[in-house]
């Protein structure tokens, strides 16, 4: 009787340490303020491209929110499966959005940002960073674009590290590439015939002259 009362409790011991988890931790925090220039509009406005580089011991599925908080002036911003790019580097994990903007596409305030990761079982975990760059005109800003012409891409905007991102119809990332100024064939950025296929629009991207700064501008129709 005795054995078997010791080997109830031995189990119940082992459920409540598994089920118990143990908290997540943030290890990095990666932060970039865009000025997009939106095609489809003809507007200019900031956006927040933001990834935090997560770990946790019960899994990263275990993750269920990342927020994002600013208490003066007060700004919000909620993260989950549903709305979070997945990113797994060098056996790294991040969780982030490429294209957080205000509700009203208003610039993002200059201030100290705290962020929380929360996991299924309540444990939290926090980091912090803070915006500081400086406003820019945005009318006075040099936009990097894209001549598209069947399979040849020709960029302009006088900028030597360009990026271009190529989406699906579903608006999802399909694949980036890192080139220069000129003209190159859509082949060249984009090797995979796969990625090429499923591509339906192209955004570029390109560093500021004022560091601190993203520019891109998007969509071009593929």
């Amino acid at each position: 009787m005795r054995l078997r009362l010791s080997g109830w409790i031995i189990l119940f011991i082992l459920v409540f340490a598994s089920c118990s988890g143990e908290p997540p931790a943030v290890l990095e925090v990666y932060h970039e303020i865009l000025i997009e220039e939106d095609r489809s509009s003809s507007l200019r406005y900031e956006t927040l491209s933001l990834f935090v580089h997560v770990e946790d011991p019960d899994g990263i599925e275990d993750i269920e929110s990342v927020y994002c908080i600013a208490d003066d002036p007060e700004v919000y911003v909620c993260l989950d499966s549903s709305s979070w790019r997945k990113v797994e580097r060098e056996g790294e994990v991040w969780l982030g959005n490429g294209s957080i903007v205000m509700p009203d596409r208003s610039d993002f305030p200059r201030a100290d940002y705290r962020i929380l990761v929360i996991d299924a079982n309540g444990e939290r975990a926090e980091g912090s960073f803070s915006i500081t760059t400086e406003r820019i005109p945005k009318e006075e800003l040099v936009f990097p674009h894209l001549q598209i012409d069947g399979s040849h891409i020709t960029i302009t905007g006088g900028y030597t590290r360009n990026i271009l991102s190529g989406y699906g119809a579903d608006g999802l990332l399909l694949g980036t590439a890192v080139v220069g100024g000129g003209s190159i064939s859509i082949e060249e950025a984009f090797p995979a015939a796969e990625v090429r296929e499923r591509i339906r629009s192209i955004y570029i991207q390109a560093e500021a002259e004022k560091k601190g700064y993203s520019l891109r501008s998007g969509p071009y129709d593929f």
